[in-house]
Formats: C-alpha cells, structure tokens, sequence
C-alpha cells in the first residue's frame, strides 16, 4: 500500500519586523539628506546611513561599514556643484 503525501504546505515568509518608530527612505541620497538635516539641528550627532532586508534606507548611530560613514565635506561640495 502506498505512503500518504502529508507534506506541509509552504507558508510565504512575510517580513514585518521592522518597529513602527523607524523612518524609512526609499534612497540613499535621502537618507544622507536626513543625516545633513538632523546635523545642523545637532552639530555633535554622528548618523550613519545602512540598507535594510526590506530594501529601505534607515539611519543609526552605530557605525557597523566604515564606508557607510557621510562625508559632510563632500556632499556639502555636491551641494555647492548643483
């Protein structure tokens, strides 16, 4: 007598981890924006920028890149260029 198939079905991973209090970018460019902003209100206030599993752009003060540091020299260059 055969075996019966009584597999699981496959249940979709749905990712909604993230808390409501983070505020999500859609680019880099305005997640570095944001750092800007919150720097002239904050002088001393050190903001990193890092991409997230669900593809946003968020902002932390923890550095975990050492790429993903702003240059504030630069961009303020790039602003001056524009």
């Amino acid at each position: 007598m055969p075996r019966k198939n009584r597999t699981k079905s496959h249940s979709v991973y749905d990712y909604n981890g993230l808390p409501a209090r983070k505020k999500r970018f859609a680019t880099k460019r305005q997640a570095e924006a944001a750092t800007i902003e919150q720097r002239l209100l904050k002088p001393d206030l050190q903001l990193y920028v890092y991409k997230d599993i669900d593809g946003g752009w968020y902002l932390t003060s923890k550095r975990t890149n050492p790429r993903s540091h702003v240059d504030y020299g630069a961009v303020r260059r790039l602003q001056l260029l524009c």
